[in-house]
């Protein structure tokens, strides 16, 4: 009989609301051998690029062989917005009761960043004697501390509390942080882990969809075209990358593309005008499936943190993924001990919020053959199939199910 599993995580959606995500392609994987696999997530969250109708407490959709639930949540203006908080407690709630037509899960999964959905999902779990498996997206609270958050502060010493718990009882715990173990085992040091990174659908690269014409218009010509495509934020040390832009506008063959949206985007855009860098052009975000095409415009993409100690336990970008299956060579600006690129021979690796060396590895890139920057982006893609493709990180999943049934 296939077994039955639940994924909870409040910010899924789908490709039609929003980006799809981990959970949706996990979803599917398993759905593809033979899960009975269901889906939650609240219809009422920012990440979505639409909302669903929500007629009902929960409403369902059945894509590609699982069914997704969307819960009726306390819906909130932005990610910023202090009623974003009160929503997540609410969706704790509502999950700890959930009933669905659908026989109890042999495993429920419950996916970060927000922890306090932690407590219905543990709750729901030893109601329906579930195995509960953990997914540490992100290191909360310690990512709020390391970005000057005080650590006395009364909701981050909540959240301290329930990552101990979480860490303490959960059945098994997966993240998209290499080495998040060495964080975890400081309070469990008994628990099962397993490193399962985000990745992409090569199904998706293979079948993308084409950008407007707009959109193309906008993207400079016959340059070599350094790109990012992401949140345009500080944490992805764009400010570093404009300084880089900087170092570089007297040479006219260089273009710098930074793809997004964000909170920050216009403070972002005016640090450049301010700088006077005419060769950065900022386009909006493009859809999920218009990734693979904006991509194919760059000649190398570039990653970029902050230097802090949070990304001594890795880093979980779902950039990375399909910057490597691009085939584009790339720019990698971190400290951390991950290392993919250097790994993968794929690009250059320079130290962290370090202008001077970042515009240093982007001429290098620049100033080797075409033949020779195809090559680190042939190596870019076979690294990304051996170890970032979703249907081999379905498989990794499933062997982690497999162990708890």
């Amino acid at each position: 009989m296939a077994k039955t599993v639940w994924l909870i995580n409040q910010y899924a959606s789908t490709l039609d609301y929003g980006f799809g995500g981990r959970f949706y392609y996990f979803a599917n994987e398993l759905a593809k051998k033979g899960y009975d696999v269901h889906v939650f997530a609240s219809g009422n969250h920012h990440l979505l690029k639409k909302k669903p109708n929500l007629d009902s407490l929960i409403t369902t959709e059945i894509i590609e062989g699982f069914k997704f639930h969307w819960i009726k949540c306390l819906d909130y203006p932005n990610a910023h917005s202090k009623k974003r908080i009160f929503s997540e407690f609410d969706f704790s709630k509502k999950i700890s009761n959930l009933n669905i037509d659908s026989k109890n899960p042999d495993c429920v999964i419950y996916s970060t960043p927000s922890l306090i959905g932690y407590t219905g999902a543990s709750k729901l779990s030893k109601k329906l004697g579930s195995k509960l498996i953990l997914d540490i997206r992100d290191l909360w609270p310690l990512t709020l501390i390391e970005m000057g958050v005080s650590k006395y502060h009364p909701f981050i010493m909540y959240l301290s509390w329930l990552e101990k718990k979480a860490y303490n009882n959960s059945d098994y715990i997966i993240s998209n942080w290499p080495y998040a173990n060495n964080y975890i085992n400081k309070f469990n040091d008994k628990i099962n882990f397993k490193w399962i990174p985000n990745g992409f659908s090569l199904e998706e690269f293979k079948a993308f969809e084409k950008l407007d014409q707009a959109t193309i218009d906008k993207i400079p010509k016959n340059k070599f075209i350094v790109g990012y495509c992401g949140t345009v934020g500080f944490v992805n040390a764009l400010e570093t990358l404009i300084q880089s832009a900087e170092i570089l506008k007297e040479n006219t063959d260089i273009s710098f593309l930074i793809v997004g949206s964000g909170k920050e985007k216009e403070i972002i855009q005016q640090y450049a005008k301010d700088k006077n860098c005419n060769n950065v052009v900022f386009i909006d975000a493009v859809n999920k499936k218009q990734v693979p095409h904006i991509l194919s415009f760059f000649d190398c993409c570039y990653v970029g943190f902050m230097d802090i100690p949070l990304y001594n336990y890795g880093s979980s970008l779902t950039k990375l993924p399909e910057y490597l299956a691009s085939k584009k060579p790339i720019v990698y600006a971190s400290n951390s001990p991950f290392q993919p690129v250097l790994e993968s021979n794929s690009g250059i690796s320079t130290k962290a919020e370090d202008p001077k060396e970042i515009s240093e590895a982007i001429l290098q890139l620049y100033n080797i053959s075409e033949n020779e920057r195809k090559k680190l982006g042939e190596n870019a893609y076979n690294y990304a199939k051996e170890n970032y493709e979703y249907q081999m990180l379905g498989l990794k999943l499933i062997n982690v199910i497999k162990s708890l049934t």
